[in-house]
């Protein structure tokens, strides 16, 4: 997915943590999102009800 995303010169920017999942869409407002579910401390689920909200 990776490899694909770059030869379309997309900007990819990841992230390991909930929270930081959370900073990074607040500061980067990007176009699309794709998260683990299972990410530790907040999970996905978490992370896009969240940025769903605010």
């Amino acid at each position: 997915m990776d490899i694909l995303l770059r030869l379309l010169r997309t900007d990819l920017n990841y992230s390991g943590l909930g929270g930081e999942a959370i900073a990074l869409t607040q500061h980067l407002q990007p176009d699309v999102i794709l998260i683990d579910v299972r990410m530790p401390i907040c999970n996905g689920v978490a992370v896009n009800d969240y940025n769903h909200y605010f």
